[in-house]
């Protein structure tokens, strides 16, 4: 069956964000046309009018730029209406808090036209979809705060479900992601319904990644077996360093649940994308039934001082800390963190009950980083870590160091030893490393020793051999995702 190539003609970035986190293999082409509506058309139909009018402007541009007429064209237009006055996005912060006021306690409807359209057979399909959301009273306390965020600024109706605004909603009935921008059954319903006129596939993303997951994990089950292992024993994380968020994508829809980054300013760029996926699919949402639980992110790589404020918050564990002044780090980043967020409690309590813009939102953080110690086996002078040929007595006493900070547990060891071409040189090594961290929580007070379980070891090239030697923690990134770009 032949492929069809999928445009995106939409400058929206939640639209983007949409259609990647439904597996959708497309490019974006910029669109801006004059949208005057026709006055003489009921709502419904103007909103497909205008979707229309965006599929033509689409075509003309394409064929100005020399594209070949090979691609179906994807399309939308969104409006909020308020009975039958129509809010779009604000011009001023006194507009957007008109709006907010007027949408005060009533309901209003979410209209979304869509369009698309295959140039190969000159067709095209259009419909829309209608959500109508119902606002709870706000107070204008709540509606100055919101403004103020900055939030609703490019949105129609002056909010964002996804966002802060969503503590506003008290129900909706329809669709969650047409509020966000793009209905998604709609889309797939309509190119599923032009695919099948033309004979034609849009195929969803798919790099082999589902089946690079699923050897891993068979991997893993047989060398478990091996050790006389309970599979749930070994964890793994998908080192994603350098490769983009829709293979992160992919791999969770693949069961990966679990991410590992290098690199700070890569790594913050891609959790905060795909936080903001996650807020346009409203996962997360009490509201909205479709949820599904959010990846878990570690850092493995070395770590400055200067960049623990950047990624504070952000990882569920932290691999490669190798000296307290990094401890020390974030215990005061920490510790600043609580004391703003209890301050900002403080000079909220007078407060009337009601007016917090989120209250879901105002819990202290965290009070533990769960850390590993990165042990550097073999004294490289290219890898970080504690250097093994001072002993166990200095792990055994940075270990004990760390966790007097209040914020910080370390929950047990990781370790990049040299790559080796025998596989009995690397089980050598594993276990090594198994007996170093088996000593070191022998070493520790009971306390400490409990949640002292974790040992990092093991890579693309010698996974196996650090299960069978103990490993409760793998990385792996080059089985998963390919070489490194």
């Amino acid at each position: 069956m032949n492929e069809r190539k999928l445009v995106l003609a939409s400058q929206s970035p939640r639209r983007r964000l949409l259609m990647m986190a439904h597996g959708y293999e497309f490019t974006v082409l910029p669109l801006q046309i004059s949208e005057i509506p026709d006055e003489n058309l009921n709502l419904q139909r103007r909103i497909e009018r205008l979707a229309l009018d965006k599929v033509e402007a689409c075509i003309r541009l394409r064929r100005q730029h020399g594209h070949s007429s090979d691609a179906v064209i994807l399309t939308a237009d969104t409006v909020v209406a308020l009975d039958e006055r129509v809010l779009g996005k604000p011009r001023s912060d006194d507009e957007a808090a008109g709006m907010l006021r007027a949408l005060s306690g009533k309901a209003h409807q979410v209209l979304t036209a869509v369009a698309v359209h295959d140039e190969v057979m000159g067709e095209t399909l259009c419909d829309h979809v209608i959500t109508r959301v119902h606002f709870r009273d706000l107070n204008d306390q709540q509606i100055r705060a919101y403004v103020a965020s900055g939030e609703g600024r490019d949105k129609a109706g002056s909010y964002g479900i996804q966002g802060l605004a969503s503590e506003f909603v008290d129900h909706f009935e329809g669709d969650f992601d047409n509020v966000v921008g793009l209905p998604m059954q709609l889309v797939s319903r309509l190119l599923a319904m032009l695919a099948a006129k033309g004979n034609f596939a849009i195929p969803l993303r798919d790099s082999g990644i589902a089946t690079k997951v699923k050897n891993i994990e068979e991997r893993i089950a047989r060398a478990c077996q091996a050790a006389g292992r309970p599979r749930e024993s070994v964890q793994w994380i998908g080192v994603s360093k350098t490769k983009p968020l829709i293979d992160v994508l992919e791999a969770e829809r693949a069961g990966v649940m679990d991410f590992g980054e290098n690199y700070a300013q890569e790594a913050v760029a891609k959790i905060d994308e795909r936080q903001a996926i996650a807020h346009a699919m409203g996962w997360g949402e009490q509201r909205n039934s479709s949820t599904r639980p959010l990846p878990r992110w570690h850092f493995i790589g070395h770590l400055q001082s200067n960049k623990v404020k950047s990624v504070l918050g952000r990882f569920a564990l932290i691999h490669s800390v190798d000296r307290l002044s990094l401890v020390d780090e974030l215990q005061r980043q920490l510790d600043g963190r609580i004391d703003r967020q209890l301050g900002s409690k403080r000079a909220a309590a007078p407060v009337a009950p009601g007016a917090a813009l989120h209250p879901t939102r105002q819990r202290a953080p965290s009070v533990a980083q769960d850390i590993l110690v990165q042990v550097n086996y073999g004294d490289e002078e290219t890898k970080s870590g504690l250097q093994l040929s001072a002993g166990v007595d200095a792990i055994v006493e940075f270990v004990r160091q760390a966790q007097q900070r209040s914020h910080i547990r370390v929950r047990g060891m990781m370790a990049l030893p040299p790559l080796q071409t025998s596989t009995r040189e690397a089980r050598r090594q594993f276990a090594d490393l198994r007996q170093i961290h088996a000593e070191v929580a022998r070493r520790l007070p009971a306390e400490l020793q409990t949640h002292f379980d974790t040992l990092s070891m093991g890579t693309t090239s010698d996974f196996e051999s650090a299960v069978l030697e103990g490993a409760t923690l793998l990385r792996i990134g080059t089985a998963l995702f390919g070489e490194r770009s």
